[in-house]
């Protein structure tokens, strides 16, 4: 018995092969999909729900896959971020705040005066700001003297004390 196209087995076709064979029983092959056993002479709704099932998990997977990209992609920005926040704070005097002649710890009240004289334009000192914020930790204490240490040397720190 011929297989018409697009068209599939049913109980009654098998019954008519069987019939056509001389009353043998005509075996047909299975083979296994996912975790079912499954005939390729099937009812067409149960293949049908069987494939949209399989569809809908494959979308399912598809989003999961998409949700774990985007984490993936925020995680990496993240950590770039902290690495680049830690290597700032080891090197600050590589911070530009705007002062191109400006180099930190400053060694002279001269520097001073320059970067208090930079200081006055609204966007160097709202740079500086974020370069010393990058600077400070959690405890007020201990993010002053780091701060300090890395903005003066200890023979000007030593004149305003």
């Amino acid at each position: 018995m011929k297989r018409k196209q697009e068209y599939l087995y049913n109980s009654v076709d098998m019954d008519v092969a069987e019939m056509q064979a001389g009353n043998s029983h005509v075996q047909y092959p299975k083979f296994r999909l996912f975790d079912k056993l499954v005939s390729p002479i099937a009812k067409l709704d149960r293949l049908h729900a069987m494939v949209e099932n399989i569809s809908s998990t494959m979308n399912d997977f598809s989003q999961t896959l998409q949700k774990m990209s985007t984490a993936i992609s925020d995680l990496s920005i993240n950590v770039k971020q902290l690495l680049s926040k830690s290597n700032e704070r080891e090197r600050p005097h590589q911070f530009d705040c705007g002062l191109s002649s400006q180099h930190f710890p400053l060694s002279s009240e001269e520097e001073l005066q320059m970067l208090d004289t930079g200081l006055s334009q609204k966007e160097t000192r709202d740079r500086f700001m974020a370069m010393v914020t990058r600077l400070s930790s959690d405890d007020p204490k201990t993010s002053m003297r780091f701060v300090l240490s890395h903005l003066l040397t200890p023979e000007v720190a030593s004149k305003f004390t």
